[in-house]
């Protein structure tokens, strides 16, 4: 029900899913929790959220049993209610970020670089900082993207080319 309230707010699935899978503050009637208790409620929660976009993806065919963790479930429906609180209220509304990046700022206190830290297989493996990767994420996007653009325009040239040897051979 609130997932369906969250999303008619403008806030769609996906990006309720990117919220709970980054969210590591936990409500305020659950902020007792802490250590390796606060880590698998947090657990509980994207297990929950998980199950609830497949059931919505999917329609009612799970089975009630696989709803069974009471506690997870009280979790979860304690911070979508903070979530759709804080959408209700205008949250991230004017925001030129996604609807999660916001809400993990606003809700979660993350700092912006935190949301937008770069990760990337290859950069990820280098010994550098976090600074030096999102000075070397734009060359790297950039290797990237011309790769796909020469890929591109090499099959549109070999096409191309068969296409012309194809009609120049029937012509004889």
């Amino acid at each position: 029900m609130v997932m369906a309230e969250i999303q008619g707010l403008d806030f769609p699935r996906r990006e309720v899913e990117l919220y709970f899978k980054a969210a590591t503050k936990l409500p305020k009637e659950w902020a007792g929790l802490e250590g390796q208790e606060k880590e698998d409620a947090l657990a509980s929660v994207r297990n929950v959220v998980e199950l609830m976009v497949k059931v919505d993806e999917d329609g009612d065919k799970l089975p009630v049993s696989y709803f069974k963790d009471f506690r997870g479930l009280q979790l979860t429906q304690a911070m979508m209610f903070d979530l759709w609180r804080w959408r209700r209220l205008g949250g991230g509304q004017d925001a030129e970020q996604l609807p999660h990046q916001a809400a993990l700022q606003d809700i979660q206190r993350y700092k912006p670089e935190d949301i937008e830290r770069i990760t990337s297989s290859l950069l990820d493996s280098l010994p550098i900082s976090d600074e030096q990767k999102f000075e070397m994420s734009g060359a790297v996007e950039g290797v990237a993207m011309n790769a796909v653009n020469g890929a591109v325009w090499g099959s549109i040239v070999v096409g191309l080319g068969v296409l012309v040897l194809f009609n120049f051979a029937r012509g004889f």
